[in-house]
């Protein structure tokens, strides 16, 4: 059937809707992953209806239409972007993890607000709980004034590349969520632009 293959075309767009998802907080990495492997080696719609199930609208395969099987692309919401960029520097006015608390406690739940404040949070109290270890180390081995300086300078500058990555609409803990010890909050399986 003619009506069945895709292109490399539509695969790339596929390939680009699932980033644009990861981006937006919509999958979580494993997800991300599994799909564009499956977006990448799809030979039939049905194939490539399988790597946005879920996320996106697809069309049946048994229906022949020279466009992919798209659905509206997110909505980009500025204001929730500039508040999650500010959630993260929060960690600089506020002790540390009390800016996150309270933009978690007042955003709505499942937004892109709450799970931004959710992966500030969870950065800031693993930065807290691996300061205290290691200052209990360094107390006991009397070692590290120098060890304590590049301490704080690692959480300054980590601090802000989250933030960075939070004001352009991206998932700021992606790339490191997994040795976290305090697992953020995961959106799964809602539609792109609600």
């Amino acid at each position: 059937m003619h009506g069945s293959h895709v292109t490399d075309v539509q695969r790339d767009r596929a390939v680009d809707y699932l980033q644009r998802a990861f981006a937006s907080g919509v999958i979580d990495s494993e997800s991300f992953e599994d799909r564009v492997a499956t977006a990448l080696t799809a030979s039939t719609r049905a194939e490539l209806n399988s790597s946005l199930r879920g996320i996106a609208r697809v069309v049946d395969p048994s229906h022949h239409s020279d466009v992919a099987p798209m659905a509206r692309p997110p909505v980009v919401d500025s204001a929730q972007n500039v508040g999650a960029g500010f959630t993260h520097l929060s960690g600089y006015i506020f002790p540390f993890f009390l800016g996150p608390v309270i933009v978690k406690a007042v955003a709505r739940p499942g937004s892109r607000l709450w799970l931004e404040a959710g992966r500030a949070l969870s950065f800031q109290l693993t930065a807290i709980s691996v300061a205290l270890a290691l200052g209990m180390v360094m107390a006991l081995l009397n070692v590290g004034e120098s060890l304590f300086f590049f301490g704080v300078i690692g959480w300054l500058v980590t601090t802000s590349v989250l933030a960075i990555r939070a004001f352009q609409g991206q998932n700021s803990t992606a790339a490191f969520e997994k040795v976290l010890l305090f697992r953020p909050p995961q959106q799964r399986n809602r539609q792109i632009g609600e």
